[in-house]
Formats: C-alpha cells, sequence, structure tokens
C-alpha cells in the first residue's frame, strides 16, 4: 500500500517535471534554429520555420526537395565539410544540409503518455 501510494505521488511530480522539461528542450531548438538561420545563412530575423515529420519512405525526397529549394542561401553548399574547418557544435550529427535541420526524437512522449 505504501509503495503504491509513493509511486502515485512520484508519478503525477515526474509528469509535471518532464512538461516542463520538454517545454524547455523546445525553446532551446527554437533557439539554436534563429541563431543558425541567422548567423549561417544571414537571413533576416524575420523569417519562418516549420516542423515537418515525413513518412519513412518519403524522407530522402523531402531532403532531395528541400536541398534544391533552399540550396542557394547556403554558399557553402558544395564544399566538403573538411574543407569548411572545425567548428565545433555546428556539425554534430555528421550530416550537413543547406537548410536548418534538427531531428527530435519524441519516442519517449508516448512512453510518458502510457505512464
Amino acid at each position: 500500500a505504501v509503495v503504491s501510494t509513493q509511486s502515485g505521488h512520484y508519478g503525477r511530480g515526474l509528469k509535471g517535471n518532464f512538461s516542463e522539461a520538454f517545454v524547455n528542450w523546445m525553446h532551446i531548438k527554437a533557439l539554436r534554429l534563429f541563431t543558425e538561420s541567422v548567423l549561417r545563412y544571414g537571413l533576416p530575423a524575420t523569417f519562418m520555420t516549420a516542423m515537418l515529420e515525413p513518412n519513412r519512405k518519403s524522407e530522402k525526397k523531402l531532403r532531395d526537395k528541400l536541398g534544391v529549394l533552399y540550396g542557394s542561401l547556403d554558399r557553402n553548399a558544395g564544399d566538403n565539410q573538411e574543407q569548411m574547418g572545425d567548428i565545433p557544435g555546428v556539425f554534430v550529427s555528421g550530416d550537413y544540409f543547406p537548410y536548418v535541420y534538427f531531428d527530435v526524437n519524441t519516442s519517449f512522449v508516448e512512453a510518458a503518455q502510457d505512464f
């Protein structure tokens, strides 16, 4: 009985803290998006952002189309990453695109909803 009472208490606390942490994580992603867009591509401070979640089958096709659409924004798009130099924190994923790309793993959100 004591374990189930404590479990319920901790579960409610974790749900509230998870929500706050997730909102803060998304805010940090938005700050990074703004910073990279303005500093890397020279966009004005007023620009539109979009979050896309493609199907696994259409992900490559979407990347190709985005590359064609926004390839002109990046002056270094044709260069190799090694030629651009080592910029800490910029090429974390190893992939480079002529647009700002973040992989947001939300698989734990569904797991938290089951909790």
